[in-house]
Formats: C-alpha cells, sequence, structure tokens
C-alpha cells in the first residue's frame, strides 16, 4: 500500500556549484538556502555568499524563482 506524504515546512541549503558571472571568479560558490512553508505560503530563495554582489544574487534569485520547480524539489525521491 503506497503512503502518501505531505510537506507543510520545509528549509534547505545548497550549493551552486560554477556561478559564471562577470565578476566572479572561475568557479565561485554560491550558497542558496530555500525555506518553504505551505500555511504561511513563503517559497523563497535567499543568496548566502555575501562576497557576491547584490546585482548578481538578485538575478540568480529571480533565475531561481523562474526555473525551479518547488514542487519537484520538495516530492520524495526512492
Amino acid at each position: 500500500m503506497e503512503k502518501e506524504r505531505h510537506v507543510n515546512k520545509l528549509l534547505s541549503v545548497f550549493d551552486l556549484s560554477d556561478c559564471r558571472y562577470p565578476g566572479l571568479p572561475k568557479g565561485a560558490l554560491g550558497r542558496v538556502m530555500f525555506a518553504y512553508d505551505e500555511r504561511e505560503d513563503l517559497k523563497e530563495f535567499k543568496i548566502l555568499s555575501r562576497e557576491m554582489p547584490e546585482e548578481i544574487r538578485s538575478r540568480i534569485i529571480l533565475w531561481l524563482q523562474n526555473n525551479v520547480d518547488v514542487r519537484n524539489t520538495i516530492e520524495r525521491r526512492d
């Protein structure tokens, strides 16, 4: 019998392995925090790497918001 799982809250931190933006050293890492709270209707990406300029952080966040399917992020993979 298959059990359905449902995620109400999630906090995840992951690294972007290679940020290719002008002004960043080759191979620079960008650490990202993703927060999700279904009840609060919260889906938020935040760049934790302080050495990254604000303009670049904003562009990466916008890209993540437009290209990451949150449902795929929170589904359990067996």
